[in-house]
């Protein structure tokens, strides 16, 4: 996971980091980076967006892992 966030353009991790680490909201992310509400809620998606892709080769191993767990 730390591979895939730093690898992230860095607006776009900066904005993910603050969300998702610190707990901030939207507007408080906007405030903080001088940018739109909007803008931070695209760079959210855009973030995802690379999680889902770049962890779409491990949904596999990690059913197995929880399956194998209970």
């Amino acid at each position: 996971m730390d591979a895939i966030i730093a690898s992230m353009p860095e607006k776009c991790r900066q904005v993910f980091l603050l969300s998702r680490h610190d707990g901030l909201k939207n507007k408080e992310i906007a405030e903080q980076m001088a940018i739109s509400v909007k803008m931070v809620e695209k760079q959210i998606s855009k973030a995802l967006l690379i999680l889902r892709i770049q962890l779409a080769g491990y949904l596999g191993v990690m059913l197995l892992f929880l399956l194998q767990k209970k």
